[in-house]
Formats: structure tokens, C-alpha cells, sequence
């Protein structure tokens, strides 16, 4: 071998030099790629908070601009509205409230809008979105007065029956809305939630794969579809389910959400391709992050792949940030009290454990108490002790719904209207007569 510069045997110290260097270079790919991939999820993760600041400073130039359009004295219905409707999608559900109360008002004041099918059909949504059920089913159920066979007016009654745990009333209308639009896929879904209800989750698929079939390429029918499929424990099914759904909704994060879910429900259950199927949860997490960055859910989840991965102290520096803000989220409380027993702080770990227990007795005495008044509707003492376990324990629109089903059953009943009084009064309504 010759050097072409020179036409001399090149210096071994050269060749030496020069096999170091590619050896090192080699051995070092693992770091530099460690490295990019870290400096990559920073830079997604700047983008991400970058972009999510932007969205902040528009949203609140367009918050000032509705604010402004709500003070002109010719504000038409449609604008407030679309205004509660703003505001319930920015996470403002305080004002939105206020916005259909006073809506609410303007339809008992308004005789043609008193009448309107559409109105009160759309402000039951929205009373629904922001978990004022008794609103809601109110002006639900003055759209089906309005227009007693309309389908959709039927099954917005019978989905908030169907949340309620009323399964004779819900799956009644149910079957009435399937016999008026047998063609139609929305009956077949509120069919599914009243039988996933009650624990019959394959009847459940099989009106889900109807109503897929009725309205294909429909990206909530593959939600559901994909999260009963986690009910019977076909998780790789569900992942799929879940690709098809995001095909269709790439940047829905409630299908990254049940998606993940359903990865870390397959991890803990099989004791093969745990590293692997780790990773996949981790990218999937980040992904969820960028998508909803102020999410609890979102941040607690991160951390649960953190304490799978046994990095303890930022598991621990996450769920500390999440229950500081929701601690509601979740599997929260159960997953940080045990990290905190485990690095020691178990003063505290006890404290956090204590609350979960307790609230976990309170949902079972809550499940308890619905069932046995959903499965018996005539029965004023037992949507009485419904409604009282509710007022107690900050349940305040499903306490208002039971003390006006309970009025049904008594008219006059002083310990309900009173109970409806004190109810509202702790929500904050605009005053109106609980009669």
C-alpha cells in the first residue's frame, strides 16, 4: 500500500491514529444518539409549550372580543351561545354556566323561544359538557315535550338516563328510537352504554360494530369500540381500534389518551416484551403530552412511565405536581402514597393513602345507592338517600336531580324543595324558583 501524495508507506502511528478515532467514533454512536434523541424531545417539548402559549394569547384576545359583543344590547341568542360554547371549549366552564343560566331565563321569558326544539336541545349539551346534569336533563326532556318523536331529542333523554344508572327509562326509549329510525346509528350507541352498565360488555361490542357499520369512518364509534375491547381484556384488538381512530383524528388526545391505557394495561399483564412494549408507552405518553400539555391526566400518565421504569424521583416530582392541581386524577393518590412509602416519607404516604381509601368507600356507597334507586324509580326513599349522599359529598347536580325526582313522586315534600334550595345556593345559580 502507497500513499498517493507522496508515493510513501503511510506512518503506522497514522494508521493507528486514524483506527482510534474510528473505533471511538463507533463506540460512541449509542451516546451521540442518546444525546439527539434527548435534544429531540426537548425541542418537540419547546415547540410544544411555544405553540400552546400562542394558543393562550389568541384565546384571550378572542375571550376580550366575545366579552365585548356580550355587553351590546342587541346580542342575539345565537351569539350567546356560540359564546357559552367558547368558553366551555377553553376550559372556562364558570362563565359558560353563567351564559346558559341566562339563557335558561331568556326561554322562559321568550314564548317562541320556550318552544324551540333546537335551542333547548343544544343548551342541554352544553349544560351536560360542563356536569350540570339536572340542567341538562331539563331541557332535554322540554325538547321532547316540544317534539315527541324526534329521535335525537329521545336519545339525548335516555343518554343522560343511561349516566344516571335509570336503565328501565333509558332502555324504553332506547328501543322507541330504534323502531322510529331503525337505520340510524345513535340508538345502537346508547344501547352499548346501558349494557356496559350492567357489565355485558360483548352485547355492548356488538351494538358498537352496528353503529359502526351504520356510520363508518366515525372516529368516537372506534373509541368505544376500542375501550370495551379493554374491558375484555383484548388489548392488542384495542390498539388497533385505536390506530383506526386516530387515522381519522390525528390530533384528538382522547384517543392517545385510551390508546396509552391500554399499552400499560397489556405491559402489566404479560411478562414477555415488557421492554419493548415500555418504550412504545413512553413515546406514546410524550406524544400525549404535546397534545394536551396542561392535561392531569396526561402529566400523571408520564409519571406512571416513569415509576414503571423505576426512575422513582421524577414518577414522584410529577404526581407531586398533578395532586397539587387534580388530585381527583385518576389512580393518583394509590400510585404516589406508594412512592412515598417506598423513599421513606411515610407520614405523608400514609396522609395521601388514607384519602384514596376513603374516597374509594365513598364511590363504592355512591355506586350502591344509585343502583338500588335506578333499579327502583318509584321508590322516594331510596332517590332520598341518593340525593343526600350527594349534597354531602359535593355531588350538588346529581343531588338537585334526585330531590326533582323525588318532587315527582311527593309533590310538595318540604325536605326535597329545601334540599334543591340549598343546593342551588351552593352551586351559585342565578336565583329562580325552585318550584
Amino acid at each position: 500500500m502507497t500513499n498517493l501524495s507522496n508515493g510513501r508507506a503511510p506512518d503506522k502511528r497514522v494508521l493507528g491514529l486514524f483506527a482510534f478515532v474510528l473505533i471511538a467514533g463507533i463506540a460512541s454512536i449509542p451516546w451521540q444518539m442518546k444525546q439527539w434523541k434527548a435534544t429531540s424531545d426537548a425541542r418537540r417539548q419547546r415547540q410544544a409549550y411555544e405553540k400552546h402559549l400562542t394558543a393562550l394569547t389568541s384565546q384571550n384576545a378572542e375571550a376580550k372580543d366575545i366579552e365585548a359583543s356580550l355587553v351590546d344590547p342587541g346580542v342575539t341568542i345565537e351569539t350567546r351561545m356560540e359564546a357559552a360554547r367558547f368558553f366551555l371549549s377553553h376550559g372556562n366552564s364558570k362563565r359558560a354556566a353563567q351564559l346558559l343560566q341566562e339563557l335558561s331565563i331568556s326561554a322562559r321569558k321568550d314564548p317562541a323561544l320556550g318552544k324551540d326544539e333546537a335551542f333547548h336541545g343544544g343548551i342541554a349539551s352544553l349544560y351536560e359538557r360542563i356536569g350540570w346534569q339536572d340542567k341538562a336533563m331539563e331541557h332535554a326532556r322540554i325538547a321532547l315535550r316540544i317534539a315527541p318523536d324526534s329521535v335525537s331529542s329521545i336519545l339525548r333523554v335516555a343518554f343522560l338516563e343511561a349516566l344516571l344508572g335509570w336503565q328501565k327509562t333509558c332502555q324504553a326509549n332506547v328501543t322507541r328510537a330504534k323502531k322510529l329510525e331503525p337505520n340510524s346509528a345513535e340508538p345502537y350507541l346508547a344501547s352499548a352504554l346501558v349494557h356496559e352498565q350492567v357489565g355485558n360488555v360483548k352485547a355492548a361490542e356488538q351494538d358498537l360494530q352496528k353503529a359502526d357499520s351504520l356510520r363508518p369512518n366515525d372516529w368516537r364509534i372506534h373509541l368505544l369500540l376500542g375501550r370495551n375491547r379493554i374491558a375484555q381484556l383484548r388489548y392488542d384488538d384495542a390498539i388497533a381500534t385505536f390506530d383506526k381512530a386516530a387515522a381519522l383524528a390525528p390530533t384528538e388526545s382522547s384517543i392517545t389518551s385510551a390508546k396509552l391505557e391500554a399499552i400499560l394495561r397489556k405491559y402489566t399483564a404479560r411478562s414477555d416484551q415488557r421492554k419493548e412494549l415500555l418504550k412504545v408507552a413512553e413515546d406514546v405518553a410524550k406524544f400525549y403530552l404535546e397534545q394536551a400539555p396542561d392535561s392531569p391526566d396526561a402529566q400523571f400518565q408520564m409519571g406512571r412511565i416513569y415509576q414503571f421504569m423505576g426512575r422513582d424521583a421524577d414518577a414522584v416530582k410529577i404526581y407531586a405536581g398533578v395532586y397539587k392541581k387534580s388530585p381527583d386524577t385518576g389512580q393518583l393518590r394509590i400510585q404516589y402514597a406508594s412512592l412515598l412509602n417506598r423513599s421513606g416519607k411515610r407520614a405523608e404516604g400514609s396522609r395521601i393513602m388514607d384519602e384514596a381509601t376513603r374516597e374509594l368507600a365513598i364511590g363504592e356507597e355512591y355506586m350502591k345507592l344509585v343502583t338500588t334507586a335506578g333499579q327502583d324509580m318509584p321508590n322516594a326513599d331510596a332517590h332520598k338517600a341518593v340525593a343526600r349522599h350527594c349534597m354531602q359529598h359535593g355531588r350538588i347536580p346529581r343531588a338537585i336531580l334526585e330531590w326533582q325526582h323525588v318532587l315527582t313522586l311527593l309533590p310538595g315534600d318540604k325536605e326535597a324543595i329545601a334540599g334543591i334550595a340549598k343546593a342551588y345556593k351552593v352551586r351559585g345559580d342565578i336565583p329562580v324558583s325552585v318550584n
